[in-house]
């Protein structure tokens, strides 16, 4: 089990996998993101898809990369922009691919 799926499974959310994947619906992300600021984790970026028959197609227009924020700031920044990234996307039927930095020590 990966890191999003260990967060996915303590707020009660299904992940979706496809091979090493590990996607979160946009309609569960808003809490999965309030879990990854509870864990003081740092969000690197979201990567959107849409579910195709069994294929994975990227949305282009719903990638967002965060890694430029400075590690100095609060995971909490990361988190923000993350969410503030998934209200200007604002699509209900995309999967999200969530890039974290390694865990705190």
């Amino acid at each position: 089990m990966g890191l999003t799926s260990e967060i996915a499974s303590s707020v009660g959310i299904r992940v979706y996998r496809n091979g090493p994947m590990e996607l979160v619906a946009s309609a569960d992300l808003g809490r999965f993101l309030e879990e990854v600021r509870t864990r003081g984790l740092r969000v690197l970026g979201l990567e959107g898809f849409r579910i195709v028959g069994s294929s994975l197609v990227p949305e282009m227009d719903a990638i967002a990369d965060l890694s430029a924020i400075p590690c100095s700031a609060a995971s909490e920044d990361t988190v923000d922009e993350a969410l503030q990234f998934l209200c200007d996307v604002a699509s209900l039927n995309l999967f999200y691919e969530v890039s974290f930095a390694d865990r705190p020590g």
